[in-house]
């Protein structure tokens, strides 16, 4: 996927630039060797380099350079614009600790203590039926149906685990679509 944009700034050539979502945008220096007088500006796309200005000869230099900036944050709004909504996690995060006094251990969601079991794997189980029980207040997803499903069919299974297998195995039907 990718967009067109129409740069249209004072002091600054009309151009359109075209962006994907793994497209790169800075403003660059360049200072000859030797040539300190001499200092060049540009934006570069992608490695293409839009606007190039020489600060020496440019009338208004601190407007262009504004100029500049202001077409920057257009190029990196419209990358941003391109970039997939992050996935939101949906499962807490999930810790069981050992107390090494009593052998029990302390299980917690996102870090506040929800109970204790006598072993690992209890802890595993009753944190699984925790989680489920708090998704199963909302509706769920479609990966998150397939899951319970496999946890159903199988409850030596986490559920954890049932969504990381129900996630691939939706993303692989996509992929194939």
């Amino acid at each position: 996927m990718q967009t067109t944009l129409t740069i249209n700034e004072p002091r600054l050539q009309a151009t359109v630039i075209t962006v994907t979502a793994e497209s790169r945008a800075e403003i660059l220096l360049y200072t000859p060797p030797g040539e300190l007088a001499n200092t060049w500006y540009a934006l570069l796309v992608d490695g293409r380099y839009y606007h190039l200005i020489m600060w020496k000869h440019t009338i208004g230099r601190a407007e262009t350079i504004d100029s500049l900036d202001r077409v920057l944050v257009q190029v990196q709004r419209a990358i941003a614009a391109l970039q997939p909504p992050p996935i939101p996690t949906l499962l807490p995060q999930r810790d069981i600790v050992r107390d090494a006094e009593s052998g029990d251990y302390a299980m917690y969601l996102d870090g506040e203590l929800v109970g204790f079991a006598r072993t690992a794997h209890e802890g595993e189980t009753t944190l699984d039926e925790l989680i489920y029980s708090r998704l199963a207040h909302r509706p769920l997803t479609k990966a998150e149906t397939l899951a319970a499903d496999m946890v159903a069919r199988d409850p030596d299974l986490h559920f954890a685990q049932a969504l990381d297998l129900a996630r691939a195995k939706l993303d692989t039907t996509m992929d194939a679509a």
